[in-house]
């Protein structure tokens, strides 16, 4: 039930009003709030993965204290929320450029994923968060373009990224430099 009003209240109401003040009509704001509505609905729950032990003392009911499985049914819901993310470009004949936010909405996905396999779900929520500011700058962008929107909409963004970067792991690189190294000592 959490997931329901957050999803309402956090994302579909906001995103009507958004559409509003984009100016788009009163029946776009409705299709595109409840478009937005399903796609946080299904992702959301990831959410629920961090604090199953403390759901479960407070006798709360979601996908982590209700299944026995939830990491699996939490990434099938967020797959599905990734499919429907694609989809509305076709949905809402959104412009070309929402495919280059899909690219990076996969990255983010596939790094979240892998998070919650590695049971890292307190890493995988600070990049969900992430990605749900940049999903919503993604529609924004496809219906105003103007530099007004495009500056005051990158705030959160840049926000948001500061927060995730944090997280982010960069043991790849030293490894990457490590055997660079090692090639150069070889020869």
């Amino acid at each position: 039930m959490d997931v329901t009003v957050v999803t309402a209240t956090h994302h579909a109401i906001p995103m009507f009003s958004t559409a509003l003040l984009l100016k788009l009509s009163f029946i776009e704001s409705i299709k595109i709030s409840i478009f937005v509505y399903i796609v946080y609905w299904l992702f959301v729950h990831i959410k629920n993965l961090k604090g199953i032990g403390e759901d479960k003392q407070r006798n709360y009911k979601t996908i982590g204290t209700v299944f026995n499985a939830p990491k699996k049914i939490g990434l099938i819901f967020f797959e599905l929320s990734f499919i429907l993310m694609f989809m509305g470009y076709f949905l809402f004949n959104f412009k070309i450029s929402y495919l280059f936010f899909i690219v990076v909405l996969y990255i983010l996905k596939t790094i979240i994923t892998q998070n919650i396999i590695l049971g890292n779900c307190e890493k995988a929520l600070n990049f969900l968060r992430f990605m749900s500011v940049f999903f919503v700058y993604s529609i924004v962008l496809q219906f105003n373009l103007s530099t007004y929107t495009f500056l005051f909409c990158s705030i959160p963004i840049v926000s948001s990224m500061v927060v995730t970067s944090k997280e982010l792991d960069f043991k790849f690189i030293s490894n990457i430099k490590f055997w660079t190294e090692q090639s150069s000592y070889q020869k």
